[in-house]
């Protein structure tokens, strides 16, 4: 009788294990799909912000490094304020853009395991081609930094 029990909960605890080891990668990418959503609306937010800010008389645009999120949002009157728990901003113009926004996955995020490593960019020409205020998907571009998959999604082929 004990034997037969253990025997039953080695198969049950046997195949728990592998369906948490199949089903884990695709949870996992979920929510990395949720979180690259939500970065996509924070840059779009900040891009519409800067747009508005230019249009209602200021001369230049503000740019920002990763490390001041609160000079951000309190410059750009961002409401609600944006999360740095995920990601970081960075806010600047290069010699053919006027306008970079560039966000990451945060050194917290990435070490916690929470996210792996994410990079989006938004880039504007000129100040004209900012979206307006009722536009906040902005169509910037995901950088590819690795092309591998986590665990069995890498074995799989997906």
């Amino acid at each position: 009788m004990g034997l037969r029990l253990l025997t039953s909960l080695n198969w049950l605890v046997g195949t728990l294990a592998i369906g948490v080891a199949i089903l884990l990668p695709f949870y996992r990418e979920m929510q990395v799909q949720t979180s690259k959503a939500e970065l996509e609306n924070a840059v779009g937010r900040i891009v519409v912000a800067e747009r508005w800010l230019f249009d209602h008389g200021r001369s230049s645009l503000a740019y920002f490094r990763y490390n001041q999120l609160d000079a951000l949002q309190r410059e750009l009157k961002l409401n609600p304020p944006l999360s740095n728990d995920n990601f970081s901003y960075e806010v600047y113009g290069d010699e053919s853009n006027v306008l970079v926004v560039r966000s990451i996955t945060s050194q917290s995020a990435q070490g916690s395991g929470r996210l792996p490593m994410l990079m989006y960019v938004y880039k504007a020409a000129q100040v004209e081609d900012l979206p307006s205020e009722d536009q906040y998907t902005v169509g910037g571009e995901w950088l590819k930094l690795s092309g591998r998959k986590a665990g069995l999604l890498a074995l799989a082929g997906f």
